[in-house]
């Protein structure tokens, strides 16, 4: 017989409580953002063009496997003065100014999350928007400056009423792979990329591509 008298033993019971639940109701996740556009501006060349932002996920478990996520994100992508210079004989002449290219995106998605314990494996889908700036323009079509003849402007951009160029909504579809790993009952971390495509054109490849790492508040 343990103890004196049949009492209870004061030692502390095991720990029987795992750290961590795969299960969650609720999560809001921070992430720093990588970004990556690759699109056609007036006045660049057709080039990667790098930058770096932040973004916040909101989750809402609505089965076992599948969740609902509201994102959204901004990111901004330096570039350099671009200049042409159709022959040696005359001077180079400025087609573009430098500046910050800017993307921010907003959309709705569904999210399935393979529950492997401590591992979360995620896999997004969905659709949104995406709104780009470009530098104050020097050629009509950029940014603040007059609608091409055809009515047309800079990627991102839509001619206004007053033909002047000016941002726009550009409608996009996403995907996204990720995985977070649960550090503690109501913390992950992990990492993701998501890729997205233009609505209007989904062929054209890539457009914009963002990488993440994920910090996961869980309730």
């Amino acid at each position: 017989m343990k103890a004196p008298a049949g009492q209870r033993s004061q030692t502390p019971e095991p720990r029987l409580k795992r750290p961590y639940s795969p299960r969650k109701r609720f999560q809001i996740t921070v992430l720093p953002v990588y970004a990556a556009f690759n699109l056609e501006f007036i006045g660049r060349p057709r080039e990667t063009i790098r930058g770096f932002g932040a973004g916040l996920e909101v989750d809402l478990q609505i089965f076992d496997f599948l969740w609902i996520r509201a994102q959204g994100s901004h990111t901004v992508h330096p570039v350099e003065d671009q200049f042409v210079q159709e022959n040696e004989d005359e001077p180079s002449i400025q087609v573009a100014r430098a500046g910050m290219i800017t993307g921010s995106n907003a959309g709705l998605s569904l999210v399935y999350a393979m529950d492997l314990g401590r591992f979360v494996p995620l896999i997004d889908a969905g659709l949104g928007t995406l709104f780009i700036t470009t530098p104050e323009g020097i050629q009509d079509g950029q940014m603040g400056g007059a609608c091409r003849s055809d009515g047309s402007c800079d990627m991102g951009l839509t001619c206004g009423s007053d033909d002047v160029c000016r941002m726009g909504v550009v409608p996009e579809a996403h995907l996204g792979l990720g995985l977070d790993v649960l550090i503690r009952q109501r913390l992950s971390v992990g990492a993701q990329v998501r890729y997205h495509a233009l609505l209007r054109d989904p062929a054209v490849f890539p457009i914009y591509l963002t990488g993440a790492v994920r910090l996961a508040l869980r309730f």
